[in-house]
């Protein structure tokens, strides 16, 4: 199913999720530097919420790396599925209703860390079906 090796994605993906959540911590920090009271303080909250939310389940996510535990890999796959959703739809909205809410919501570091846990997720992907691959094989004992 995956061609790469299973070490390359497991280094790739403890690559990647330190730096998704740095980004992240990085958009929370420019998100109240330039906070601005005239703004929609509803849309600004709930992606503050899915940012920290997300912050736990990455650090879940290195630990499951770490273990190699499919559970929590697959754990980390849906909520980051679920994530990149919300931030797509987010920018959309965002984006199309008011230019005041794309310069406070959908600024930079939302569009880089949008992009980040975008790639993040195609590599979480990839390191659960290897390992699932890898599992179903030492069930059948090939």
């Amino acid at each position: 199913m995956c061609n790469f090796p299973t070490i390359a994605l497991k280094i790739s993906l403890l690559l990647l999720i330190p730096m998704n959540i740095a980004i992240n911590i990085g958009e929370l920090v420019f998100t109240r530097i330039r906070f601005k009271p005239n703004t929609n303080v509803f849309l600004l909250s709930i992606n503050i919420l899915a940012c920290i939310i997300m912050l736990g389940f990455l650090t879940a996510g290195i630990y499951g790396t770490f273990r190699n535990r499919i559970k929590i890999i697959r754990t980390l796959m849906f909520s980051m599925v679920a994530f990149c959703l919300f931030r797509v739809v987010m920018w959309i909205v965002c984006g199309n209703l008011e230019v005041i809410l794309s310069e406070t919501i959908t600024h930079v570091w939302f569009q880089i860390n949008t992009a980040v846990s975008i790639l993040c997720l195609i590599v979480t992907v990839m390191f659960c079906m290897r390992l699932h691959e890898l599992s179903r094989q030492f069930l059948q004992g090939v």
